[in-house]
């Protein structure tokens, strides 16, 4: 059993306050009775809660705005087709944004192959490489 993800506290804890819910008696209820406290579930139980709270339409708009921030990110590396930046549209590059997925990401798979769930590590693990690129100019 994997612990619960930070994201994935956050997202309920939001989720909860935005609904009026009490976090702590749906993490009881996920948890089959075993904790109150959303920080002790599992990554399996925070996942069906999330599931339960914002349906698979926001799940897949939560997905949209982790790669959303990660093409930012791309983009304020200059990941951009070269003849676009020329004309002010800078599209980014995604062959590139692919193959740097495909050799560094946790997974090495395409941007467009990761689920909702695996999103959040990758765009962790993204932010720091953008970090140390951007402190490096």
């Amino acid at each position: 059993m994997q612990p619960i993800t930070k994201p994935q506290i956050q997202a309920i804890k939001a989720t909860c306050s935005r609904k009026k819910i009490e976090s702590a008696d749906m993490a009881l209820s996920y948890s089959n009775n075993r904790t109150n406290h959303v920080s002790e579930l599992t990554k399996d139980e925070a996942k069906q809660l999330l599931t339960a709270l914002i349906g698979e339409k926001e799940s897949f708009n939560a997905k949209q705005i982790m790669v959303r921030k990660i093409l930012s990110m791309a983009h304020e590396m200059r990941w951009e087709l070269d003849e676009q930046r020329h004309n002010k549209s800078n599209k980014i590059d995604m062959e590139r944004v692919n193959n740097w997925m495909n050799k560094y990401s946790y997974l090495h798979k395409p941007l467009d192959r990761y689920k909702a769930d695996e999103l959040p590590a990758l765009v962790t693990q993204f932010s720091k490489y953008h970090e140390s690129i951007i402190k490096s100019i």
